[in-house]
């Protein structure tokens, strides 16, 4: 009989293994593996009229070898999911194997999940895509199991997580080749519910990221570490330590602070920019951060802190050895924010950041009616009060009195000790015009005495001799 009667002209698997079948008796072969796994005569009926392809070709003998059940056999060669990098992957990775010792070997619950779950990631477009050898990276984690193929949290906490910080999730049909998008509103509700288990948990599309996440999870900073990596855009691989490490170092302990000293008392209690701006060439400048050192601390801790923790630490550590009096303002600078708080009872109290630095009254007019008054003599002292003209007094909206009455009262006593020195200066003035006269009065009377006398002097030489007085 020809061996051409035998073989197709078509790329069937059934045409091919017969083309194989015929080259290996041809050279002899006749292997003797009682071990092999055979197919179920409804899945070799099922197949044997596809398309033959170096895929199947090593997806049979992965399944005879006993590494991947009917099951994955079955989903992976009838959905297309035949990806001859990862099988390639696979195959090497047994046959590299072979010859150690049974318990060193990859079981075939992990070649079977990592090759599932490759495939999955480039079958579906909401998966996110990874190879065969990163798939195999992803087992025997804390937070993220995977079965059949698919990845799901195994606690609620980080299922938790994953949902808040948008981690795409959902489920999976083989049978109509989609996947499903879950709601939020659905997976908050398996995370509230008691009785819900790992089972009913959605699938993770985002295997790879997941893995990470779940190493990085109960690492001191691990999850601000996974937020500022998403934040700054951050591809993220498994060996993320040094990234990890620089961002605990450079920025989870590292501060930047400056701080203010409080110069007036015009804003009362409210603590805001205007009582701690130094006056330049005569004016109040509101540019505070460019009068002032920006400071670096940064922190050494052998133990996770809370935000208000490390920053309470920052502030204490800046201020180790600088007598800060009450009121003194505090600006820090920590992982991209801006912190704003006061001393108060030595301790910081943060405030509103847009409160310090907003305008709380319109001070260039307030200070002219102040600079008019002062001039014009109608700054005047009734009791305890510091009083204006009415007409005057109403020229300043009502929201704004409160500290034009501190302004008021500030000029007023600056005015009266301006006073005082002038009066000073003028008895000052008084004693040394009086000296500088009685000087003159004496050097006068002195030149007048030496005169008389030179001229006795004189008049007695000239005297005829013989004559006395």
């Amino acid at each position: 009989m020809s061996i051409y009667t035998q073989i197709g002209n078509d790329v069937t698997v059934i045409t091919n293994l017969t083309r194989y079948a015929i080259i290996a008796k041809i050279f002899g072969i006749e292997l003797k593996l009682d071990d092999v796994k055979v197919l179920t005569d409804k899945m070799r009926t099922d197949i044997r009229i596809d398309e033959f392809n170096e895929g199947i070709n090593r997806l049979v003998v992965l399944y005879g070898a006993g590494f991947i059940n009917e099951d994955t056999f079955c989903v992976m060669a009838k959905n297309a999911m035949l990806h001859i990098d990862d099988l390639t992957a696979a195959e090497n990775l047994v046959i590299s194997q072979a010859k150690d010792e049974p318990e060193d070997r990859i079981t075939p619950e992990l070649l079977t999940n990592a090759l599932r779950s490759a495939a999955y990631s480039k079958k579906y477009q909401e998966f996110e895509n990874i190879s065969f050898d990163e798939a195999l990276q992803m087992t025997e984690l804390a937070h993220v199991e995977i079965v059949d193929g698919c990845m799901r949290a195994r606690d609620k906490e980080f299922l938790e997580f994953l949902m808040n910080i948008g981690e795409p999730m959902g489920n999976i049909n083989d049978d109509k080749c989609e996947a499903v998008k879950e709601e939020k509103t659905n997976i908050e509700q398996l995370i509230l519910d008691e009785n819900s288990t790992t089972d009913e948990f959605p699938v993770i599309f985002d295997m790879k990221s997941a893995a990470i996440y779940s190493k990085l999870f109960d690492k001191a900073y691990g999850r601000d570490f996974i937020l500022y990596a998403r934040k700054k855009k951050m591809k993220l691989d498994f060996n993320c330590n040094d990234e990890y490490e620089k961002f605990v170092r450079m920025v989870k302990l590292h501060f930047e602070i400056r701080h203010y000293e409080r110069i007036r008392q015009i804003c009362g209690r409210k603590v805001n920019w205007f009582d701690y701006a130094p006056s330049v060439d005569g004016n109040i400048s509101d540019n505070l951060s460019s009068l002032t050192e920006m400071k670096p601390v940064d922190l050494d801790v052998d133990e996770e802190y809370a935000d208000d923790e490390l920053l309470e630490k920052a502030v204490a550590k800046y201020a180790r050895n600088l007598p800060f009096s009450e009121d003194t303002v505090f600006e820090v600078f920590h992982n991209g924010k801006v912190i704003v708080g006061v001393l108060r009872n030595k301790k910081f109290a943060e405030i509103d950041s847009k409160a310090f630095h907003s305008q709380l009254f319109d001070f260039n007019k307030i200070w002219g009616v102040i600079q008019m008054c002062s001039r014009d003599g109608q700054l005047k002292k009734q009791g305890e009060c510091i009083v204006i003209p009415e007409s005057v007094w109403k020229e300043i909206a009502p929201e704004q009195r409160e500290y034009a009455d501190r302004l008021i009262k500030e000029q007023y006593h600056r005015l009266v000790e301006h006073r005082k020195a002038n009066k000073l200066l003028q008895s000052l003035s008084d004693l040394k015009a009086s000296a500088e006269s009685a000087k003159k009065i004496k050097e006068a009377g002195d030149a007048e005495k030496k005169a008389a006398e030179q001229k006795h002097i004189q008049d007695k030489e000239n005297r005829p001799a013989g004559v006395e007085t």
